[in-house]
């Protein structure tokens, strides 16, 4: 048996963060999660996380700015970003800079599933 692959959660929604970690956990994956883009940079660069689910707006700075910081630590490191925003332009710039995937909020936690899947054996 392989490594768990290490995946970083990144919202400041108390109670979002929790339900991705323990859904995350239960499928296998080592997790752990920041409530800040400063947490998560800190967290980041002592676990090594395969890849990072970022909420777009969180406290300290944007997902988009978190997820560039990210690949300059790791720049193989996967990103799913969340929003509760749709917008067209926010989606394009997010896969432009390299996220993996951009899902709207309130999302399928099987979609996600399927998204981590896909980026991890990409």
């Amino acid at each position: 048996m392989g490594r768990k692959n290490k995946i970083l959660v990144v919202d400041d929604q108390v109670w979002v963060r929790r339900m991705l970690l323990e859904a995350l956990s239960a499928l296998g994956y080592e997790v752990f999660g920041a409530s800040s883009g400063p947490e998560a940079l800190q967290l980041a660069g002592e676990r090594g996380p395969d890849l990072a689910i970022i909420d777009m707006s969180i406290p300290g700075m944007d997902g988009l700015t978190l997820f560039s910081k990210l690949r300059g630590i790791n720049f193989n490191i996967h990103g799913i970003l969340i929003s509760g925003n749709g917008e067209k332009n926010c989606i394009e710039k997010a896969l432009k800079e390299g996220a993996f995937a951009y899902l709207v909020k309130p999302f399928d936690i099987g979609d996600l599933k399927n998204l981590i899947q896909q980026a991890l054996t990409s």
